[in-house]
């Protein structure tokens, strides 16, 4: 069975939260200005109790990041949970994470590189859609175009391409390629 989060409206929460590296606290004026940028589009913001937290290349201890999961699954007011960034450490929390809990509160989450353990785990133990893109500090969430193109997907959660992309692919062997026309979703930096 799939799970589809509902849509995001301009005044919903976004719950950030840092399952992986600690970005936050490496780069603070980054992180509120990614905050900011967030609130200027008309999205509330609730942080992670443990969203700045570091403990060497963590973004705090497990047991905290967890708690940042949960708590964002449990908070009716929130719907969607955007990563503050990727880099390491996301599938320490694969084995105590409370599938039934995002079951029952089917809510998007969003982020790309580490985070895609917890995607991949989230739909095979809940079957909720999720969704592989930027995270609250890429470069490319502070862009008004890329910023357009991505709430427009979150808004309608369409799956139809944003835009086609031509592939070349070389073989081996041959003197040319050969190509194909794809249709992405992926958004990323």
């Amino acid at each position: 069975m799939t799970l589809v989060p509902r849509r995001l409206v301009k005044g919903d929460t976004i719950g950030i939260v840092s399952p992986a590296s600690p970005f936050p606290a490496w780069f603070p004026r980054r992180f509120a200005r990614s905050v900011s940028n967030l609130e200027s589009k008309g999205y509330k913001v609730k942080l992670g109790p443990h969203v700045r937290d570091k403990l060497g290349h963590k973004a705090g201890n497990k047991e905290d990041r967890l708690s940042d999961l949960h708590e964002m699954y449990r908070d009716k007011s929130v719907r969607l949970l955007m990563t503050t960034l990727g880099g390491y450490n996301s599938n320490e929390l694969l084995d105590d994470l409370d599938y039934d809990l995002v079951r029952r509160n089917p809510k998007g989450l969003i982020g790309y590189s580490d985070i895609t353990a917890l995607h991949l785990a989230i739909h095979s133990k809940t079957g909720l859609t999720s969704f592989y893109g930027p995270h609250l500090m890429s470069q490319l969430v502070n862009s008004p175009t890329f910023f357009r193109i991505l709430w427009s997907v979150l808004r309608s959660w369409s799956v139809k391409p944003v835009q086609q992309v031509g592939l070349s692919l070389p073989r081996s062997g041959l003197k040319r390629g050969w190509n194909t026309i794809k249709k992405m979703i992926g958004l990323d930096q």
